[in-house]
C-alpha cells in the first residue's frame, strides 16, 4: 500500500509539473504568435522573432503558415526551412488548438513541444512551435523518487522495528502467561507471573496471579482440611476398634461391663456419623451448593434455637434471657440458618459454666438484621480468636472433645452466613464470656 502511494505521489508529481511546464510554453508561444500575426510575409522578420524569442526562453522556435510549411526557425536549419513538417503540435494548431506534449528523445533526453495558433482577426494565419528541453523536469523527478524510496526503506525499518517491539510486547507475556498456565496444570501452584504492562495483558497477568495464588492457598487449606479430618476420623475409629478388641479378647467380661464397653463403641460411632455429616455438609458449600430462599421471620428463627438450646440450658442450671424484636424478616434458607445459629448457641451452652447466663437478641442496622448471642462462659484466648471459625481449629483440645463437638461447628455456621451474603463475628475475653454477633443483609 505504501509503494502504491508513492507511485501515485511521483506520478501525480510528474503531471503537475508537465502541466505547469506546457501552460508556461504555450503562454510564451501566444506571445510570439502575436508578434508574428503583421509580419507572415515578411520571412526575414519572422526569422529576426524567431531567434530572439529562442534566445529569451532558451527554447527552438519554430514558425510556420495556414500550410504547415516552415517559415522560420530559430537554429536556422536550411534542411527543414520551407519544408511542411507535419508536428501533431502543429496540426492541432492550424484548427484552432493550443497543445503540448512531452517527447522522450535518444539518450534518455526528454523535450516538450508546444503550439498555438497564430491569429488575424478571426482567421487562422500559421501557428507558432516552442521545443523546449524537459530534463530539468525529470532531473527533479528522479531526485524525488530517490528521496521517497530511501524515505520509504526508512520507513519501512521504523515500521518493522516498531512492529517487532509491539508484537515482542504483546506475544512475550502471552508466552509467559501460556508456560506459568502449564506449569501450574503441572501442580506447580503459587507461580506467579511479573508483566509490568498496565493494558489488558497486565490485567490478565494479575488475573492469572490471583487464580495461582487462590489455587495454592486453597490446595493448602484442602491438605489441611484432610489431614484433620482423617485425624478426627481416626480417634473414634480407633477407639472404637480397641474397645471391640477387648470385648472379643474377653467376652467372659459380666454383662455390666459388656453394656458400658458397646455404650462407648456406640458413643464413638455416634461421633463419627456426626463428623462425617459434617464433613459431608462443608462438601456441599465447597461446591457453591445453590441455597432454596424463602421469606424467615427472625422470631421464629431464634425461637427453634430457643427451644433446642433449653435442655442443655436446663442440664447446666444456666439463665437463658431472649430480647427479640419481633416482624423482622430476611429471605434465606431457614433450615440451614436455623442449624448455624444452633452451633453457636450450642458452643455458649457447653463451654459456659454452670449457673451462667446466655443471651440471644436482634436489632435492625443499615439494611442488616444483626443477630447476637452472647455467654458468660469461660472464654477465648486473645491469641485464639482469629481461628475459631477455622475447621476442627479447638481452643483446648482435649476439653474440646469431652464436650463432644466435631471442632467443625462454627465453621459450618461461617459458610452458612456467608452464603446468605452476611458475616460472623467474635469477641472475647477469658473468664467472662464469648460474644457471637451475626450480620445478615435483609434480601440476601
Amino acid at each position: 500500500m505504501t509503494a502504491s502511494l508513492n507511485i501515485f505521489m511521483v506520478r501525480a508529481l510528474e503531471n503537475m509539473t508537465i502541466e505547469n511546464k506546457g501552460n508556461d510554453i504555450i503562454s510564451s508561444a501566444n506571445l510570439i504568435a502575436s508578434d508574428s500575426a503583421h509580419y507572415m510575409n515578411n520571412k526575414d522578420y519572422l526569422s529576426l522573432i524567431s531567434e530572439e524569442y529562442g534566445a529569451k526562453y532558451r527554447s527552438r522556435v519554430l514558425i510556420f503558415d495556414e500550410n504547415s510549411i516552415l517559415l522560420a526557425d530559430s537554429f536556422n536549419d536550411q534542411n527543414l526551412l520551407n519544408r511542411q513538417l507535419e508536428y501533431q503540435e502543429v496540426v492541432s494548431a492550424l484548427r484552432g488548438n493550443s497543445d503540448f506534449n512531452i517527447y522522450n528523445l535518444e539518450d534518455n533526453q526528454w523535450a516538450i513541444y508546444g503550439a498555438t495558433p497564430i491569429l488575424k482577426g478571426d482567421k487562422i494565419q500559421g501557428a507558432v512551435l516552442i521545443s523546449a528541453s524537459a530534463n530539468d523536469i525529470y532531473n527533479v523527478i528522479y531526485a524525488i523518487r530517490v528521496q521517497i524510496l530511501w524515505v520509504s526503506l526508512f520507513g519501512i525499518l521504523i515500521v518493522g522495528a516498531i512492529s517487532f517491539w509491539l508484537a515482542s510486547r504483546i506475544t512475550d507475556p502471552i508466552i509467559n502467561i501460556s508456560s506459568a498456565a502449564n506449569r501450574v496444570k503441572e501442580g506447580e501452584l503459587g507461580l506467579t507471573v511479573s508483566i509490568n504492562n498496565n493494558d489488558e495483558l497486565g490485567a490478565l497477568a494479575d488475573s492469572f496471579n490471583n487464580m495461582s495464588n487462590s489455587l495454592e492457598a486453597y490446595d493448602l487449606e484442602r491438605t489441611k482440611f484432610f489431614h484433620n479430618a482423617s485425624h478426627e476420623l481416626k480417634t473414634p475409629l480407633s477407639s472404637a476398634i480397641l474397645l471391640t478388641d477387648s470385648l472379643i479378647n474377653d467376652f467372659e467380661k459380666n454383662k455390666e461391663i459388656r453394656k458400658d464397653f458397646l455404650a462407648d463403641i456406640r458413643d464413638q460411632l455416634d461421633r463419627l456419623d456426626m463428623l462425617l455429616k459434617d464433613i459431608s455438609l462443608l462438601a456441599r458449600y465447597d461446591d457453591n451448593k445453590r441455597l432454596t430462599k424463602e421469606v424467615i421471620n427472625i422470631s421464629d428463627l431464634l425461637e427453634n434455637v430457643v427451644t433446642t438450646i433449653k435442655p442443655i440450658c436446663k442440664h447446666k442450671n444456666l439463665n437463658l434471657i431472649t430480647n427479640i424484636i419481633n416482624n423482622q424478616e430476611i429471605v434465606g434458607n431457614k433450615k440451614e440458618l436455623t442449624e448455624a445459629l444452633i452451633n453457636i448457641a450450642e458452643n455458649a451452652a457447653k463451654y459456659n459454666y454452670n449457673n451462667g447466663t446466655i443471651e440471644l437478641y436482634n436489632q435492625d442496622r443499615d439494611g442488616f438484621v444483626e443477630l447476637f448471642i452472647v455467654d458468660t462462659g469461660i472464654g477465648i484466648p486473645k491469641e485464639d480468636i482469629d481461628y475459631v471459625f477455622d475447621r476442627f481449629y479447638r481452643v483446648e483440645k482435649a476439653r474440646s472433645r469431652d464436650q463432644g463437638g466435631t471442632g467443625l461447628g462454627l465453621s459450618i455456621a461461617k459458610e452458612i452466613i456467608e452464603a446468605h451474603g452476611g458475616n460472623i463475628q467474635a469477641s472475647s475475653e477469658v473468664g467472662k464470656g464469648t460474644t457471637i454477633k451475626v450480620s445478615i443483609p435483609v434480601n440476601s
